[in-house]
């Protein structure tokens, strides 16, 4: 009886353990580049995740893989800009989503709603520069998603508002 249980426990054991090594974390990385052209700002926001946490992640939540275009639009919004050219791509095990924001104003809010309505643990690890210059990392998560671009005249920084 005793090796049978533990025949029993081993088969369960081996049975889940596909699932639990098979989780992948969420976790997406993301460039926000921003420079004045003319009269405009311009911000470029590019970031990729994993196919294989995104794929899965859609599938889990009723997404088909073919609607993948139509998942990605409005997730990074702002009132104070308009997408100008959204495109997405697959770059080796990445899918990249790549758009410029034309902004109305020296400091733009965005909305980051990218991948957190797939997986609310969520994190975005984010870079910013402003005309080749770089600035502090920082990370989005699903508490702090409304972001601001603060121009001033020699720095350019991004601050988290709840």
């Amino acid at each position: 009886m005793k090796l049978k249980n533990i025949l029993f426990s081993f088969l369960l054991i081996l049975f889940f353990s596909g699932n639990i090594l098979s989780h992948q974390k969420s976790q997406s990385y993301t460039s926000w580049k921003g420079e004045v052209v003319g009269t405009d700002f311009e911000v470029s926001v590019s970031s990729k995740i994993s196919k294989a946490v995104l794929f899965n992640q859609l599938q889990n939540n009723g997404y088909r893989v073919n609607e993948l275009e139509n998942y990605f639009k409005n997730k990074i919004s702002s009132e104070d800009c308009f997408s100008q050219n959204l495109l997405i791509r697959g770059e080796g095990d990445f899918v990249k989503y790549l758009d410029k924001f034309i902004c109305s104003v020296e400091q733009p809010r965005f909305r980051f709603n990218l991948f957190f309505d797939l997986n609310l643990s969520h994190l975005d690890f984010s870079s910013q520069e402003k005309a080749g210059q770089l600035f502090p990392d920082f990370i989005v998560s699903s508490d702090k998603r409304q972001l601001s671009f603060l121009m001033r005249i020699k720095e350019l920084s991004l601050i988290y508002h709840s």
